[in-house]
């Protein structure tokens, strides 16, 4: 019992510095993450992520439907609006993880000179057409895949057919 002991203090002994080291860097403010956070906030990031989910909610309906055939307009609804108040509550981590993301993305220096232009008049214009811009191109998208679907339809149905 007792050799169990000393071992357990020698593995508390080999790790704490490691342990006081990674709690001291994550007291320290980080500048890159925090360049990072700065440019993610300056491009709406948690609006445009909130749209996104108010466009793509009414959407999953259909599959809703029919992974559940049967189920009522109210049980559809109360699992939809379970489902969309969960993602608009996630959007404190979005903005964590999206804020993570720019940090291995850019440097510190490319973060400052995005900010910098977000900041800028041109830099706002563009942040305020953005959800605009989402909007057409998400409608040319659908355009496309509409366009390509009737094109391909008589070999979509071919090939389902000889199955």
């Amino acid at each position: 019992m007792l050799k169990r002991v000393r071992i357990a203090f020698v593995c508390v002994l080999m790790l704490a510095p490691g342990a006081l080291a990674h709690a001291s860097a994550a007291q320290e403010p980080d500048a890159h993450l925090q360049q990072a956070r700065e440019v993610v906030e300056l491009m709406g990031a948690e609006q445009l992520y909130r749209d996104m989910i108010t466009v793509t909610m009414p959407l999953l309906e259909p599959s809703f439907r029919q992974s559940w055939p049967g189920v009522s307009d109210k049980a559809i609804q109360q699992a939809m609006d379970l489902l969309g108040s969960a993602l608009i509550g996630a959007a404190p981590g979005f903005m964590d993880e999206t804020a993570a993301l720019y940090r291995r993305s850019f440097t510190q220096a490319e973060l400052e000179a995005l900010a910098d232009f977000l900041r800028s008049p041109a830099g706002a214009r563009f942040i305020a057409l953005q959800p605009q811009i989402m909007q057409e191109g998400q409608a040319i998208g659908e355009r496309i895949g509409e366009r390509i679907s009737i094109e391909l339809l008589p070999q979509l149905q071919a090939i389902i057919e000889s199955d």
